[in-house]
């Protein structure tokens, strides 16, 4: 994605600490934004590592020769430190958004609650009194001192008036993407956060940051210093009720009501304090609602009655999580009969979720006193005792007492029928409830997931797409996290088909008995061990599109509008001539323990020419959308008046991060139409030292015009000695210039073995060879060049040539998976690349160099053993070759093929089955 543009208004100088300049900054209108520091000044990195625990921080400042300490407060630290973990150059809003889209809390992925305590205590929000009413206020005072003092971030805030209110943004970062909040909120508004600001989003909060343990950090903290707040308010609390005379705590603690009971509970006081708490405690609306009788009993007492309870309730707790739910048949806890045990049984009623919250709230769980660990072991107890009681086999519902006391709660207060009714309906799939409770929604989200991955994409990459648009802040319809299988049967429920078709050639009876004698030979010959020295070449076209990943076509849905089903279909130059580069390679079988990957070569079949003319071209980037953004001239909103034509190329090539080949041969230039009768239109090109505008030309009608930024083109212009690579046929010519290459490299590769020692006779001696099987497709040569390089090959690098069985690819591994797994993930790759061979060239091996990897290779040679297996079963036919390849052919058991069925004798023919000619059933495809 293109950089952010550049914008002139931020050239003014930040950082001002003098009394003046924070003067003349506080004088500012607040819909302007203010700097704190200037773009152009080079601050020096501190070489020692951040510490997110160190509790305040000091700077020196002062004029040359004095050095004064400022020590920094506590929670202007940890505001600075929030702040920084923002996105950069995005605006953020101060106050709390109540849609939680772009305020600080989702900025720093943080809750609002916990960041609340450190934006006070720092001054840079406040509370204010309007008509008895507290709201919180933006405070222009914290943030001119925190800019001041720096904290090593740069930033400004600003305000932005929608119906005669303001909502003041800040700002991180040395040029904002936008000028100003409203112009980031009609991007955002127009196309989405993601493409608008490059910041994707989970729920609520954005998705940026690689590190997450820093979130977890920055979160630990807030909440320390949010309980450190508490406790300071708390204490001051308490030492203001010490100094209180009876009557006005008694008048506040019958105004508290039930929270009087709390108030005696949980402080330590003066007596005085204490007794009127007391009081207070026994009147009406005193008592803590849903306590017990026994629980009223004893909260006035203290000393053994509190002891003899808690005793006695420590007792119960303990028989229960006692109780063996093992036992069968298992015995009533009173000694009267026996219950029955449901060993299905998992879902509770609301019966047993009703007595599981009165048990746990009897036993103490909802007892503020209580820790986390005391109040997991009532949990625990209670549904134990449950399960015991009602026929469980395994304690249920431990980690949902929570969630059931919410729902009671809120059930009672909407007057819900049965507001613990349990929400499980038997086996309903995920994709069903779904459809019946908000109909069209998958195929909504399956639309979006097709425009954005395309239809040839996998199942789990549109369930991905799928997933995250789902959980959109827009969103108002549930989050899911679907698994592909779910969206296979749902699309094979609606209807929905994958299209393809596949051509499969015949095998004669000849050709399956050379099969099956060239097999026989080359497993004797130990090709299949993995020690073995053998590699394997082959050519192959690579495409743009390999035709090969099906169309995913879903039918209209009852909810859908007409139209909603198009599909766009793929589109190309020309079905005959499509984009395609050759390539030869060279693979073998990895070695981890010699640190082999088992890529060897990977060459382009072509030749490089120098360039006829100094042509000029608008290849300026692979990616499609780069390359078309400059085209279209979106290099003209970087232009600043008075720029010359090389500055603003410098600023083109690190916005569009131009690659160095193409920013060194960048140019300018302008249509100018010459004065004679033919009127002959040439171009006017710019020289770097040239400024952009003042110049002149002569247009159609012969007037002489001024040259502005909209007559200027940019392209890619050609140097006198600029070498280009073209494609060539794969021949002789080639191979014979390619193989000593191979070779060389094949030998480099297998670097553990000796090349051995060169006879005179020709032989190798102490020495071991290495095989490099090959088919014989004519583009390998004629007889005297295949001759010529064979001989080559052995006489220098001690390499044997094979050549493989002919209409047999798949025993060569490269033909086998190894192409067809580059080639999938090469189109993966190429999506939204530039049409062209070199865009395809530079796709191509960057997969080869970074996506590909030892295990897929590795399979591959597995599978070769079972291609060589069912060979033989099935007598040179390649029907077993097809469907026993797979899972299914690496369940089998090999053992020897020879023994284990009956073959036909080679020098004897084929067996005649009775079955005539039988088609073949999964040949791989030949390229070449």
């Amino acid at each position: 994605m293109p950089k952010a543009k550049k914008k002139s208004s931020y050239s003014a100088s930040k950082g001002q600490t003098s009394k003046a300049a924070r003067k003349a900054a506080k004088g500012r209108s607040h819909g302007t934004a203010q700097p704190h520091q200037s773009p152009n000044r080079k601050r020096k990195s501190s070489k020692k590592p951040h510490n997110s625990t160190k509790r305040s921080r000091t700077r020196r400042s002062g004029r040359r020769g004095q050095a004064t300490e400022i020590r920094v407060r506590e929670e202007v630290s940890i505001a600075a430190e929030l702040l920084s973990s923002l996105p950069a150059n995005v605006w953020w809003r101060i106050l709390q958004d109540p849609n939680g889209e772009d305020d600080l809390a989702s900025g720093s992925r943080q809750e609002y609650r916990v960041i609340l305590p450190v934006l006070l205590k720092a001054n840079l929000i406040s509370t204010v009194n309007v008509d008895g009413k507290y709201r919180l206020d933006y405070c222009s005072a914290g943030w001119e001192e925190l800019g001041a003092i720096g904290m090593g971030i740069r930033m400004q805030t600003t305000a932005m008036h929608v119906n005669g209110s303001a909502s003041y943004y800040v700002v991180v970062g040395p040029k904002p993407k936008y000028r100003n909040p409203f112009e980031q909120a009609k991007a955002v508004s127009a196309d989405g956060m993601e493409a608008a600001l490059g910041i994707r989003t989970v729920g609520m909060r954005v998705n940026t940051r690689l590190n997450k343990q820093d979130d977890r950090t920055m979160k630990e903290r807030l909440e320390q210093y949010r309980l450190k707040v508490r406790a300071q308010a708390l204490s001051e609390a308490l030492t203001a009720l010490e100094d209180m005379n009876d009557d006005d705590l008694r008048e506040i603690l019958e105004r508290s009501g039930k929270m009087a009971h709390d108030f005696k509970k949980n402080t330590r006081v003066s007596s005085a304090v204490a007794a009127a708490a007391e009081d207070c405690s026994s009147s009406d609306g005193g008592v803590e609602e849903g306590m017990t009788d026994g629980e009223e009993a004893t909260a006035g007492d203290t000393g053994t009655g509190d002891d003899a309870w808690a005793s006695e309730v420590d007792e119960q707790i303990a028989n229960s999580i006692a109780l063996d739910l093992s036992i069968r048949p298992r015995p009533r806890r009173d000694g009267n009969g026996m219950i029955d045990v449901d060993e299905k049984k998992k879902q509770t009623n609301e019966k047993e979720r009703m007595l599981l919250l009165s048990l746990a709230r009897l036993w103490g769980y909802y007892d503020s006193t209580l820790t986390w660990k005391e109040r997991t072991r009532v949990a625990a107890a209670a549904c134990k005792q449950v399960a015991y009681d009602h026929g469980f086999a395994k304690s249920t519902g431990a980690c949902m007492l929570h969630q059931w006391d919410k729902m009671l709660t809120d059930g009672v207060r909407s007057g819900a029928k049965d507001p613990l009714a349990s929400d499980h309906r038997g086996s309903v799939s995920e994709t069903d409830k779904l459809e019946s409770e908000h109909p069209g929604y998958l195929h909504h989200l399956y639309r979006y997931a097709i425009r954005t991955v395309g239809i040839k994409a996998s199942f789990q990459e549109i369930t991905d797409a799928m997933n995250e648009k789902s959980a959109t802040p827009l969103e108002q319809r549930p989050a899911l996290s679907l698994h592909y299988l779910q969206v296979y049967r749902w699309f094979v429920k609606n209807g929905g088909k994958e299209k393809s078709s596949k051509e499969k050639p015949r095998l004669t009876d000849e050709q399956k008995s050379a099969r099956v004698e060239w097999v026989r030979k080359r497993r004797e010959e130990g090709f299949l061990d993995e020690d073995f020295p053998v590699c394997y070449l082959d050519e192959k076209w690579f495409y743009t599109v390999s035709r090969r990943r099906k169309i995913k076509v879903l039918p209209l849905g009852d909810n859908e509008e007409a139209g909603a089903d198009f599909v766009v279909r793929p589109k190309t130059r020309s079905r005959r001539f499509p984009i395609k580069v050759m390539y030869l390679g060279v693979v073998a079988r990895p070695r981890p323990d010699k640190n082999f990957s088992g890529r060897i070569v990977l060459e382009r079949v072509s030749k490089t020419k120098k360039v006829e003319s100094r042509t000029k071209h608008q290849r300026f980037a692979f990616d499609a959308l780069v390359n078309d953004e400059i085209k279209r001239g979106g290099w003209k909103e970087y232009y600043i008046p008075g720029m010359t034509a090389g500055e603003l190329c410098d600023i083109i090539t690190d916005v569009y991060e131009l690659d160095e080949f193409v920013s060194e041969r960048l140019e300018f230039h302008y249509a100018s139409v010459s004065t004679g009768a033919k009127k002959t239109k040439s171009n006017k090109r710019l020289r770097d030292s040239h400024l952009l505008t003042g110049h002149q030309a002569r247009n159609e009608a012969g007037e002489v015009v001024h040259v502005t930024l909209d007559d200027l083109h940019l392209g890619v212009r050609y140097k006198d000695d600029d070498e280009v690579e073209e494609d060539i046929s794969c021949d002789s010519d080639f191979m014979l210039r390619i193989m000593p290459k191979v070779g060389e490299k094949v030998r480099a590769a297998f670097y553990w073995l000796p090349i051995g020692e060169k006879q005179e006779d020709g032989t190798w001696l102490g020495g071991r060879p290495i095989f490099t099987i090959l088919d014989s497709a004519g583009g390998h040569g004629t007889n005297e060049a295949i001759e010529k390089y064979r001989k080559q090959l052995l006489d220098e690098y001690n390499i044997i040539l094979v050549h493989q069985i002919p209409q047999s690819p798949e025993t060569n591994v490269l033909d086998l998976g190894i192409w067809m797994s580059l080639q999938a993930a090469v189109e993966k790759s190429h999506r939204l690349k530039r049409g062209d061979t070199d865009a395809l060239h530079a796709t191509v091996m960057k997969v080869w160099e970074e996506v590909t990897n030892e295990e897929a290779f590795e399979n591959v040679f597995e599978r070769l053993k079972m291609v060589y297996h069912n060979i033989l079963r099935n007598r040179g036919g390649n029907d077993m070759v097809e469907d026993g390849r797979g899972k299914k052919g690496r369940e089998e058991t090999f053992g020897d093929v020879g023994e284990a069925v009956p073959l036909f004798e080679l020098d004897g023919g084929v067996e005649d089955s009775g079955e005539g000619e039988v088609e073949d059933g999964g040949e791989a495809e030949e390229d070449i």
